[in-house]
């Protein structure tokens, strides 16, 4: 009976993790650039924007549970403008942030610009434009006053609003796990631990 009980109990648990690691499970949009491609293009992640988003004036993602994703070319700058269910909370900013290699500080890899707005009700704006530096074509750090430097080796840039995961990442940044698949392994190390503990 104990024994039925614990592989009833370790189901539930692997049942848990799987959904709470699926990408279904997100309660909020998602937008992201992926500049890590060694072939000069870039890759453009989205999901769960209600009323859309465009990506070089085009309907790119709409609607809940249809993600798209798309590989664009690094030779031209890369504009967006969506809208998401973030009811009322985000607030109107913008944000200028370039890119720098670790070996390379003052030259600039990538630029993010970004203004976010609400509707004041439900409805969350984004708009604006992710470049990459085609045949270094930037410039350097000084070009930019004002703007946030993000160095590249620290990760992905997150540029997130309520209910948007927003994340940029750019040519040196170290591999992240996932926090679903951080989850997946701890269940399954504990259902080797207890198989283990049995067996003695």
């Amino acid at each position: 009976m104990k024994a039925k009980a614990t592989k009833l109990a370790l189901g539930a648990a692997l049942a848990w993790g799987l959904w709470w690691g699926a990408p279904g499970a997100a309660t909020a949009a998602f937008l992201s650039f992926d500049d890590t491609r060694p072939d000069d293009l870039i890759q453009v992640s989205a999901n769960d924007f209600e009323r859309g988003l465009s990506v070089n004036g085009v309907v790119f993602q709409q609607g809940l549970g249809s993600p798209q994703s798309a590989l664009f070319s690094e030779q031209n700058p890369i504009t967006f403008t969506g809208s998401w269910g973030d009811l009322g909370q985000t607030q109107r900013q913008q944000l200028n942030v370039i890119f720098v290699e670790p070996d390379r500080p003052d030259v600039v890899s990538d630029i993010l610009r970004v203004s976010y707005s609400s509707d004041g009700e439900s409805l969350g704006l984004i708009e604006g434009s992710f470049q990459s530096d085609f045949n270094d074509n930037l410039g350097t750090v000084d070009q930019y006053p004002g703007f946030a430097i993000f160095h590249e080796e620290t990760g992905r840039l997150d540029f997130s609003a309520p209910f948007l995961t927003a994340l940029a990442i750019s040519d040196s940044a170290p591999e992240v796990p996932v926090p679903g698949t951080l989850a997946l392994l701890a269940i399954g190390l504990a259902g080797l631990g207890a198989a283990g503990r049995r067996k003695r």
